[in-house]
C-alpha cells in the first residue's frame, strides 16, 4: 500500500497546479479532502505545508542532507523548476539528482503516510528512507529510468560517435574493427542520451570481447516499432575468450535498460561471434509554428525545445502564417501580439476564420496583460513574457494533447 501511496504522491506532485488532475487523484481520498469544492486547493496546501515543514528551523543544528531534501522538494515541486534547473541549482549531476529526488520523495511519502494512515502498520516491504547519497543498490541506480520525462530524446548518430570514442582503446586492445551501416534520416529516439550510451557500451564491450581480430558492424534502420539496431560481431583468426561473468553482467544490464525505456532486445552469443538485435522507441517530431518578429525570443524558444520531441518553424512575417501552418501540418501555433504590419490579433482572427486552421491550438505569448481578451478571441492558452522553460514545455504538451483529442474526435 505504501508503494501505491508513493506512486500517487509522485503523480500529484508532478501535477501540483493542475486542478483536474488533483481532483481525480486517489490521493485526495487518502488525505481526506475528496468530494469537496476546494479539493485541488486543499491538496496543494497539504503538500506545500508538508514540504515546508521539512525546512530546517533557524539556528537548528542539522545534517546537510536534511537541508538537501527540503531544497530538492521545494525547488522541484513548489517552485516547479525542471530537473536540469534543480540539478544546476544544487550543483549536482542530473543522474545524482534523480537518485536524490526518488529518495526525497520516499521520505516525504513516509511522513505523510504516518500522518494520514496512523492505524495501518508499516508493511514489511516498506523501506526506511536513507541518505540519498548512500543508495547504491542496482535497482535504485535504475529507478529514474522507469519514468523518463516526455521531453527526453537523443540522437543515435551523435551518441554513436561518443560511444566509439569511448571504446576505441578496448577495440584496439582486441584488434577489433568497428564499422557503421546507418539509414538516412533516422528520427530521434525517445529515451535519454545516458541510457542509449550505456546500452551501446554494454553491448559493444561484449561484442569486442567475443570478436578478437574480427569485425563488428553496427546497423540501424527505421522500423514500425521505432529504430531497429543491430550489433553483430564475427571473430577473426584468434579464438575468442570464454564468456565471462562481466559479459553476462553487461548483457543483463543492457537488457534491463532496453526494457525500462520500452524497447525490445534479443541476444545471441556463440563461438562464431555475437549478435544483439534491439528495437528502441523513436520520437515523432511535432512541428510548432512560432509567429514572432523578435529573433531573441525565437532563439529562446529553440533553446527551450532543444532535445525534446518538438521542432520549431518560425516566421517573422505574419502573412506567411496560414500557408506555413498548412504546409508543415503544425500541431500548434505560438503567437506574439506586438508584430509590425499585422499584429497578433489579426493573425489570431485569420487562423480562426480559416477552415484548415480553425481548430489549430494557439498559445499567445506576450508582454501585454491581455489574457482575457486573447482567450475570448479564440486563443487556447496565454503566457505572459518572460516565460520559464517548464511553463513553455508544459503548455506545449497541453496544446498537443488538445490537438490529438480533436483529431481523435474527428476520426471517430
Amino acid at each position: 500500500m505504501i508503494d501505491q501511496f508513493t506512486n500517487d504522491l509522485r503523480g500529484v506532485l508532478n501535477h501540483l497546479y493542475d486542478p483536474d488532475y488533483l481532483r481525480g487523484s486517489s490521493l485526495a481520498v487518502t488525505l481526506g479532502v475528496s468530494n469537496r469544492g476546494d479539493t485541488p486547493v486543499a491538496m496543494q496546501h497539504i503538500l506545500e505545508d508538508a514540504i515546508t515543514a521539512l525546512k530546517p528551523k533557524k539556528n537548528e543544528q542539522i545534517q546537510p542532507h536534511n537541508r538537501r531534501i527540503y531544497d530538492l522538494l521545494s525547488f522541484r515541486y513548489i517552485d516547479q523548476y525542471d530537473q536540469k534547473e534543480v540539478a544546476n541549482q544544487l550543483g549536482i549531476s542530473l543522474r545524482q539528482f534523480r537518485r536524490e529526488q526518488e529518495a526525497a520523495l520516499k521520505f516525504l511519502a513516509l511522513r505523510l503516510w504516518e500522518r494520514y494512515q496512523p492505524d495501518i502498520k508499516n508493511e514489511s516491504s516498506v523501506e526506511q528512507p536513507v541518505h540519498p547519497q548512500t543508495q547504491t543498490l542496482e535497482k535504485d541506480e535504475l529507478t529514474w529510468l522507469s519514468s523518463p520525462s516526455s521531453h527526453d530524446t537523443t540522437d543515435l548518430i551523435h551518441t554513436l560517435d561518443t560511444v566509439l570514442e569511448l571504446v576505441h582503446s578496448l577495440s584496439t586492445k582486441y584488434n577489433a574493427k568497428i564499422s557503421l551501416e546507418l539509414s538516412d534520416d533516422l528520427p530521434a529516439l525517445a529515451l535519454q542520451t545516458v541510457t542509449l550510451r550505456q546500452i551501446l557500451l554494454n553491448l559493444l564491450s561484449v561484442a569486442i570481447h567475443r570478436a578478437p581480430y574480427g569485425q563488428i558492424v553496427i546497423s540501424a534502420t527505421i522500423q514500425s516499432g521505432g529504430i531497429g539496431i543491430q550489433v553483430r560481431s564475427s571473430r577473426g583468426a584468434a579464438r575468442p575468450d570464454l564468456e565471462t561473468e562481466n559479459d553476462r553482467s553487461n548483457l543483463n544490464m543492457a537488457a534491463q535498460l532496453v526494457k525500462l525505456c520500452g524497447g525490445q532486445i534479443s541476444l545471441e552469443s556463440n563461438d562464431a561471434g555475437f549478435e544483439a538485435a534491439l528495437v528502441l522507441p523513436a520520437v515523432e517530431r511535432l512541428s510548432i509554428l512560432a509567429v514572432d518578429d523578435s529573433l531573441d525570443t525565437v532563439q529562446l524558444w529553440e533553446r527551450y525545445i532543444s532535445g525534446t520531441r518538438y521542432q520549431l518553424i518560425n516566421t517573422q512575417d505574419p502573412e506567411q502564417c496560414l500557408e506555413l501552418a498548412e504546409r508543415h501540418h503544425v500541431q500548434a501555433v505560438i503567437l506574439d501580439l506586438m508584430i509590425p504590419q499585422m499584429d497578433g490579433w489579426e493573425v489570431l482572427s485569420r487562423l480562426r476564420n480559416n477552415p484548415p486552421t480553425a481548430q489549430l491550438p494557439i498559445m499567445v505569448c506576450s508582454i501585454l496583460h491581455q489574457e482575457e481578451l486573447a482567450l475570448t478571441l479564440g486563443a487556447d492558452l496565454f503566457l505572459r513574457k518572460p516565460i520559464t522553460r517548464y511553463d513553455f514545455l508544459a503548455s506545449l504538451d497541453r496544446l498537443v494533447a488538445k490537438r490529438e483529442l480533436v483529431d481523435h474526435s474527428s476520426s471517430g
